[in-house]
C-alpha cells in the first residue's frame, strides 16, 4: 500500500466510527428517524390494527416530525390520541387540521365528538352545524346523529337520521335506531308511521318487544287508546303492566282495570293513585263488596279524597244503604262548593232522614240550579 493512502486509514476509520456512534445515539433517542413518514405511517396503521396503540403513537411522533402539515397523518394521530384517551392531545391534532383546512368534515366530526363528550355541546354544536350535511356519507350522518343525541337535541339526530333513507328502512339495525330516536325525539307521528313488521317478526324478544311498546306509546300519546291496548296485549310484560292498566281503565274494561292495578299494588302496596285507581275499577266492574273494601281502607289510612267519599256514598246508596253513605258524607262541607257533590249530600242526606241537614242542602241545591 502506497505511503500516502496508509495515511488515511486512520482517518477513515475515525470518521467511520464517529458515523456509527452518532447513527447508534439517534437509534437510541428514535429508532424510526431513518424511515420515511408514509413508511412510519403505515406500520403505525398496522400498529394500531393489532392493538398496540403505544407502538403506534411512538411511529406516528417520528411521522408528524417530518411531516407535520399532512393532513391525514393529523387525523390519524387524532384518532389515535382518542384511543388512548389522551384527549386534550387529540384536540391539539383536530385543532391542527382544520387549520390546514378549516371546513374538513373528518375534522369537524372529530372535533365535535371531543366536544360533546367533555359536555361542552355548545362547542359541539357549532363544529356539527359547519358541516354540509349533503355532502357527507352515510356513516358521517350516523356519528352527526349520535353526537346531537348525546347533546339532548334528539330532534336534529332524528332528521339527521331520516336523510339516510328516501324511504323507510328495512333492515332491523337501521329499523330499531330510527325507532329508539323517534322515540327519544317524542315524534309520535314517524313511530306510528314506521314499517316495523320486520321488528314484529324478529327471533329477538327484545326487539319485538321494544317494537310494540314504543309502537303502542305512540299511539296512546295520539289518542288510539284501542289501538295502544290491543298492541300492547301482544307482549304483555312487567314494564308495560302501568299502561296496559291506565289503558283499561280508559277504555272501560273495568274487571281488566281492576286485575291490572291489583298487580301492581303487590309490588308496592302504598302507591296511593294505583289504591284509588283500582277501587274505581271494582266499583265499575260491579264487585261492591272488594270496592267498599278498598275505600274504606282508604278512609281507615286518612289518605281518601272527596272524590273518594263520594264514590263510596254512591256505592252504599245503590245498596239502600243511606245511613251508612250520609256518614261517609257527612264530613264535607255543606253545602259544598261542587255542584255534583252537594247533589249527592242532599239526596243522601234525604235518603237517610236526616231533615235538618237535607233542607239546607236542597235548598242551596236549588238555588244554585237556578243560578245556571
Amino acid at each position: 500500500m502506497p505511503k500516502r493512502a496508509r495515511r488515511y486509514v486512520p482517518q477513515s476509520l475515525w470518521v467511520l466510527g464517529w458515523f456509527c456512534l452518532v447513527a447508534a445515539a439517534l437509534h437510541w433517542h428514535n429508532p424510526h428517524f431513518w424511515q420515511t413518514a408514509h413508511e412510519g405511517y403505515r406500520k403505525a396503521q398496522a400498529a394500531r390494527a393489532a392493538g398496540n396503540l403505544d407502538a403506534a403513537a411512538a411511529l406516528m411522533k417520528n411521522v408528524l416530525t417530518q411531516e407535520g402539515d399532512n393532513l391525514g397523518y393529523l387525523l390519524f394521530d387524532a384518532y389515535l390520541k382518542c384511543d388512548l384517551g389522551q384527549l386534550p392531545q387529540a384536540k391539539k391534532r383536530f385543532a391542527q387540521a382544520l387549520a390546514l383546512v378549516p371546513n374538513h368534515g373528518e375534522a369537524l366530526l372529530g372535533m365535535a365528538a371531543l366536544h360533546a363528550q367533555a359536555g361542552n355541546c355548545a362547542a359541539a354544536v357549532d363544529n356539527l352545524n359547519r358541516l354540509a350535511v349533503a355532502r357527507t356519507d352515510s356513516q358521517a350522518r350516523r356519528r352527526m346523529a349520535g353526537i346531537y343525541a348525546q347533546c339532548g337535541d334528539f330532534k336534529a339526530a332524528l332528521a339527521i337520521l331520516k336523510l339516510l333513507w328516501e324511504t323507510p328502512p328495512t333492515e332491523i339495525a337501521d329499523l330499531e335506531q330510527l325507532l329508539d330516536m323517534a322515540a327519544a325525539a317524542q315524534d309520535w307521528i314517524t313511530i306510528r308511521d314506521l314499517p316495523i313488521d320486520p321488528l314484529l317478526a324478529s327471533e329477538d324478544p327484545a326487539v319485538r318487544i321494544n317494537a310494540i311498546d314504543t309502537r303502542a306509546l305512540a299511539l296512546q300519546q295520539l289518542g288510539d287508546a284501542a289501538e295502544a291496548y290491543a298492541l300492547y296485549l301482544q307482549a304483555p310484560h312487567a314494564g308495560n303492566l302501568l299502561a296496559r292498566a291506565q289503558l283499561a281503565q280508559k277504555l272501560g274494561r273495568y274487571a281488566d282495570a281492576a286485575a291490572l292495578w291489583s298487580q301492581l299494588l303487590a309490588q308496592d302496596p302504598d302507591r296511593l293513585a294505583w289504591r284509588r285507581a283500582e277501587a274505581f275499577s271494582l266499583l265499575r266492574a260491579g264487585r261492591s263488596t272488594a270496592a267498599e273494601e278498598r275505600y274504606r281502607g282508604l278512609l281507615a289510612d286518612k289518605v281518601a279524597s272527596n272524590g273518594d267519599r263520594v264514590q263510596l256514598a254512591w256505592l252504599l246508596n245503590t245498596e239502600g244503604r243511606y245511613t251508612e253513605a250520609w256518614s261517609i258524607l257527612a264530613p264535607l262541607p255543606q253545602p259544598h262548593r261542587s255542584l255534583p257533590i252537594l247533589e249527592i249530600q242532599a239526596r243522601t242526606a234525604f235518603w237517610a232522614g236526616d231533615m235538618v241537614a237535607a233542607v239546607p242542602l236542597i235548598r242551596a241545591l236549588l238555588s244554585r240550579k237556578a243560578e245556571g
